[in-house]
């Protein structure tokens, strides 16, 4: 996350908007919002290594979140994405 702000603040000092998709109450959000940079939110599950029945919730999460991030490119439209 720290190399996406460095360059989103280069990229602010040329002119350039940025902003961010990410998972709320994150490190993310945080630093995001530390920064004073907008950000969208997708709902993110975490995938454990061991098994814990969360992750069977994982596929789905998986889909909503690039359903929702989709949309959000569709509607911000972009000039460039990097991720």
């Amino acid at each position: 996350m720290v190399p996406a702000l460095a360059l989103a603040e280069e990229l602010r000092s040329r002119g350039h908007q940025c902003s961010f998709i990410g998972n709320a109450n994150s490190v993310e959000d945080r630093l995001c919002n530390a920064g004073d940079y907008p950000i969208a939110f997708i709902k993110v599950q975490k995938l454990y290594r061991s098994f814990s029945a969360d992750n069977l919730l994982f596929p789905w999460y998986l889909g909503s979140s690039i359903l929702t991030a989709r949309q959000i490119l569709k509607k911000e439209k972009p000039q460039a994405v990097i991720c």
